[in-house]
């Protein structure tokens, strides 16, 4: 067989960007060594690839001091899509120092979409403005709809 009858095309399958998100991958494996086997080990038990892309794609984190109600609205109003979403929650849990907020997506069917389904957000604070104290009320979830 002479080198015109060799199919080389699966040498060339992927785009620069694949190759320099492949570079940046090998870099990172060779910089951090066991501690990138782990982190990939972490992964796969986590639900795998897709999973972590995805959940990675859609969620949004942030620290802030205050978060309020006109900045949770105004984070769902762009991603809100009323042919997949019938809603959006807001729900809030105390930790030992912070205060965590989540938002994100209702599916049709009234239930929330998972994190690799639809964006979502996870807020860091210290304390939630009045408003947002208002319409949560004792509860620790609020239904827009």
């Amino acid at each position: 067989m002479n080198n015109d009858e060799l199919d080389f095309s699966e040498f060339f399958r992927h785009s620069e960007d694949d190759e320099k998100l492949m570079r940046e991958l090998t870099d990172f494996v060779k910089k951090h060594g066991k501690k990138a086997y782990d982190c990939f080990t972490k992964i796969q038990e986590a639900g795998g690839w897709r999973k972590f892309v995805n959940t990675a794609w859609y969620g949004e984190e942030k620290e802030t001091s205050t978060f309020t109600f006109k900045e949770c609205i105004e984070w769902v109003k762009p991603f809100y899509d009323k042919e997949k979403h019938s809603g959006a929650i807001i729900a809030k849990k105390q930790t030992e120092d912070r205060l965590l907020i989540k938002v994100c997506f209702l599916g049709m069917d009234g239930k929330p979409l998972s994190d690799e389904e639809s964006h979502f957000l996870i807020v860091r604070c210290n304390e939630i403005d009045e408003n947002l104290k208002n319409q949560f009320g004792d509860k620790n979830v609020i239904i827009l709809r």
